[in-house]
């Protein structure tokens, strides 16, 4: 895999991480100020907006915080996000076989 294509797929899981996010949080009805307060301030409301809308890369570590708040599993946010960004592996494209 190239270096801009490798680039290209990190940027578009880091847009699809937020965006996930995004949904969790709209899906429980909770606003942006909301969510963040219940980070117990590790997490401003403004930094929320720029993770959302992807102007802002998240780190490993604020994801962590968010899904906690969010009450959701990690893993499980990471694998919807991976979902934006890879296509479904069918049996001819599967690393696995």
């Amino acid at each position: 895999m190239s270096q801009t294509m490798r680039s290209s797929s990190q940027q578009s899981f880091a847009a699809a991480v937020g965006r996930v996010i995004r949904e969790s949080r709209r899906r429980q009805k909770l606003t942006q100020a909301e969510l963040a307060h219940r980070t117990g301030g590790l997490v401003t409301k403004a930094a929320l907006a720029n993770y959302e809308t992807n102007h802002r890369s998240l780190r490993i570590d604020v994801v962590w915080v968010l899904a906690g708040a969010l009450g959701e599993n990690l893993g499980a946010l990471m694998t919807t996000a991976q979902t934006y960004v890879l296509p479904a592996p069918t049996p001819s494209t599967s690393r696995w076989s």
